[in-house]
């Protein structure tokens, strides 16, 4: 069973999930100087669904 625990690790290391929480934690590092604001608003775009409205129709103050 542990040989497969390198291969885990390998697997872990290449995903996509695990290279945002590797730069979300850097990035949220007390010394680091990015601004988290603007970090957080970008990866907020990541889970959110595209907002499409039919097409000649603009968004109104009233459209939730």
């Amino acid at each position: 069973m542990l040989i497969y625990l390198p291969l885990f690790v390998l697997l872990l290391a290449t995903s996509y999930r695990f290279l945002i929480v590797a730069v979300a934690y850097w990035v949220s590092r007390p010394e680091s100087e990015v601004d988290l604001s603007r970090f957080e608003r970008a990866m907020s775009v990541l889970d959110r669904p595209r907002l499409r409205l039919p097409a000649g129709r603009e968004k109104s103050e009233h459209d939730d």
